[in-house]
């Protein structure tokens, strides 16, 4: 039985990225394999960063654009769901917020092969660090089983810059 890591998008209220790691995981374990998913999120300083702009926007009268979405009550009560269902049907490790993080628990959970997938993992303005969705941490390690699964850059032009180019291509 191997043991699958899975890198994705993080789970959050994300009722699709929910289910395809389900379905992924439900699949791989009828198959005689062990997933878990590398629950990979944004360093603690990028929340704090984020609620501080809007929080500076609302200050100086600036106010966000009309967003059809989940009020405080209403997400609070989507977390409380979601996060039962990830609990009881979705093998996942606690928060990593580096790749020094990841790199650990990735050589803790003793892992045979990494599924990078699904959705917009590649794209970067998504991706809580893109380089992570490449494999870096694993640069060198050829003894790992690397698949891409239904990844997608999610917009149909290029946004990465010279440099990130440079090095996610290096990765591949």
């Amino acid at each position: 039985m191997a043991k699958i890591g899975i890198l994705t998008q993080p789970l959050g209220l994300n009722y699709g990225g929910i289910l395809q790691a389900f379905a992924l995981q439900h699949v791989l374990r009828e198959e005689g394999h062990s997933p878990i998913i590398f629950n990979r999120v944004h360093p603690w300083y990028f929340d704090v960063a984020y609620y501080g702009w809007g929080a500076l926007n609302f200050m100086i009268g600036k106010r966000p654009k009309l967003r059809i979405s989940p009020n405080r009550e209403e997400s609070a009560i989507i977390k409380q769901h979601t996060t039962r269902f990830i609990d009881e049907h979705i093998s996942i490790t606690d928060r990593i917020r580096s790749t020094n993080q990841l790199k650990r628990t990735f050589n803790r959970e003793n892992i045979d092969a990494i599924i990078v997938g699904s959705d917009q993992v590649w794209r970067e303005s998504f991706s809580p660090c893109i380089s992570n969705y490449f494999l870096d941490f694993l640069s060198g390690n050829n003894e790992i089983r690397k698949v891409a699964y239904v990844a997608s850059f999610g917009i149909d032009y290029w946004e990465y810059g010279k440099n990130a180019t440079s090095t996610e291509r290096r990765s591949v």
